[in-house]
């Protein structure tokens, strides 16, 4: 672990370390100084899952899940639910397009099912799940995974 300092210049929140072998070196943390300021008090301590899913074997990145080793819960649900996609951009966040609109996966009810159980148990009630994939409104069963 490397010890940091957090400082307002130039109206900008910058976080100064150093590096017993690379020396002083600086990231840019947030780019409006006052508005870190003003949405600070929001922030909160982590808070552990309620229940951890897998153990530690070979640690980060290895380990898939949460792993009681996290020190944080998980704020967000991410649940790809295709790889297809009705676009063909250059750049694609998800590597998907129109190749993938019969080849991809498709998750079914079941799937998507046991996911949010599984989130539920670990968060309790959580507060967002956000379904993405290529593109999740092709999916013809959106509508009942909303519903779940």
């Amino acid at each position: 672990m490397i010890d940091a300092q957090i400082l307002f210049r130039n109206n900008q929140v910058v976080m100064r370390k150093r590096c017993p072998s690379h020396g002083w070196f600086e990231a840019l943390v947030f780019g409006d100084a006052r508005l870190y300021a003003e949405i600070a008090p929001y922030n909160k301590p982590g808070t552990l899952p309620l229940k951890f899913q897998t153990e530690v074997k070979d640690g980060c990145p290895h380990d898939c899940g949460l792993c009681p080793e996290h020190k944080q819960h998980a704020c967000l649900a991410l649940i790809e639910i295709n790889a297809g996609c009705n676009l063909d951009c250059p750049l694609c966040f998800a590597n998907s397009g129109t190749h993938l609109a019969r080849d991809g996966f498709e998750l079914d009810a079941r799937q998507v099912g046991f996911m949010l159980d599984t989130f539920v148990a670990a968060e309790g009630s959580p507060e967002v799940v956000q379904l993405s994939g290529g593109e999740p409104t092709l999916h013809p069963q959106l509508p009942e995974f909303v519903g779940l």
